[in-house]
């Protein structure tokens, strides 16, 4: 009986783990300049219509997240600019994307590596 459970227990998390398919990578492209940042987040997923990002979070040093909500994504990737005031200021920027079916990624940058590259 309780390998039966064991099994099933089993099987049920790698199906959860085949459906949930997390991003496979984000990326940002700070414009400096005109204090503008763009989010470029790849999940390849087979229809986009029906799985895609649906949740991004963007924390710009440790304060309240900006929260966007998306209902669709086209092609491979979700890209999508935002403002982000004083962003010459901002150290550290932490995005967190979170598929429809489950299954999140989280990538923390460092902003004086971009300013490093700009100058």
């Amino acid at each position: 009986m309780g390998k039966a459970i064991s099994v099933f227990i089993i099987s049920f998390l790698l199906c959860f783990l085949v459906y949930a398919h997390r991003p496979t990578a984000i990326n940002i492209e700070p414009d400096f300049k005109n204090n503008k940042l763009t989010v470029d987040i790849a999940h390849p997923v087979v229809n986009p219509r029906n799985h895609y990002i649906r949740k991004v979070e963007i924390f710009i040093d440790d304060k309240e997240p900006l929260t966007y909500r998306f209902f669709f994504q086209v092609g491979d990737r979700k890209k999508f600019t935002v403002s982000v005031d004083e962003l010459d200021k901002v150290e550290k920027i932490i995005i967190k994307a979170y598929s429809n079916r489950g299954g999140m990624r989280e990538e923390e940058f460092n902003m004086k590596d971009f300013k490093n590259k700009k100058e």
